[in-house]
């Protein structure tokens, strides 16, 4: 609770600096319906857990960094890929020509594309362990000091509803999308800095035809251009589809993220078995 709260306020001392050091900008009404979206947006994936399996999924990672690192090495044609787009000038006039509408909407695209992809695979994983008719064997210790240890198996297992069914794809997959997303980011925080330290004045007007200098970032001006802000953004999609696709076929990473993650999955499960008849018996 005291993390919810620190977390909270953290939060809004940001949105509040932001709002004060950004000044008034031309786009009140706009601005404002904005930043009702996005506060929505954040109300509403608090509420359905969201927040905690992204923050579940990033500790995962962070404790994982040597797999994550691994699997970074592994695109390594895409980074090699991205690094031809990154020094390409003509990507870099689109990216200072484009509105940025419109870049959403690409990314946007990008996204669902991967998104569907990971989510059709983990169903046909999951599948099979949301069916099977047999409690596992191998999770009784774990649940020793929960209410579950003294709950008794039922002899037969009572079959997931389609409500728990989406419930628990959304759990595993929301897991995957998460870690994916913040190697997509780190790999794009990667290309920011190197972005920072190797344009010039006159290098970003060569490649942008005299580009803007400054950028926006939800309505606030910042001193980075705004070339480099969408470039940034387009490699992070990239990456997040490439490695969507890598996790599938990557054996280290379904050791290190997939299969613990399962594992959970079965635990949860098991004392879901355990509830439900004890529930029934009484």
């Amino acid at each position: 609770m005291r993390g919810r709260s620190v977390a909270a306020a953290v939060a809004v001392t940001i949105a509040v600096a932001g709002g004060i050091l950004g000044g008034p900008s031309p786009r009140v009404l706009v601005d404002l319906i904005l930043e009702a979206v996005v506060f929505g947006a954040i109300l509403a994936l608090t509420a359905c857990g969201a927040g905690s399996i992204l923050g579940w999924a990033a500790q995962m990672t962070m404790s994982n960094l040597a797999a994550a690192g691994s699997l970074v090495t592994r695109a390594l044609p895409l980074l090699l890929l991205t690094f031809l787009v990154f020094f390409n000038s003509p990507v870099w006039l689109m990216a200072a020509t484009i509105s940025r509408p419109r870049l959403w909407l690409v990314l946007v695209f990008l996204v669902i594309i991967a998104a569907a992809f990971v989510i059709s695979v983990t169903a046909d994983r999951v599948r099979p362990i949301m069916e099977a008719g047999e409690p596992a064997d191998d999770h009784s210790a774990r649940l020793a000091g929960t209410p579950f240890e003294t709950m008794p198996d039922p002899a037969s297992v009572r079959a997931l509803s389609r409500a728990e069914r989406l419930n628990v794809l959304f759990v595993v997959a929301a897991s995957q999308l998460s870690q994916i997303l913040i190697i997509a980011v780190m790999t794009s925080v990667l290309f920011l800095i190197l972005g920072l330290i190797l344009l010039s004045p006159e290098l970003l007007a060569l490649w942008t035809r005299d580009g803007r200098s400054d950028g926006t970032v939800l309505g606030m001006t910042i001193p980075v251009p705004d070339s480099l802000i969408q470039i940034t953004f387009f490699l992070g999609a990239l990456t997040f589809m490439y490695i969507s696709a890598r996790t599938v076929s990557d054996t280290e990473y379904r050791t290190r993220f997939f299969d613990p993650l399962i594992d959970d999955l079965r635990l949860t499960l098991r004392a879901r078995n355990r509830y439900r008849a004890a529930v029934s018996a009484r």
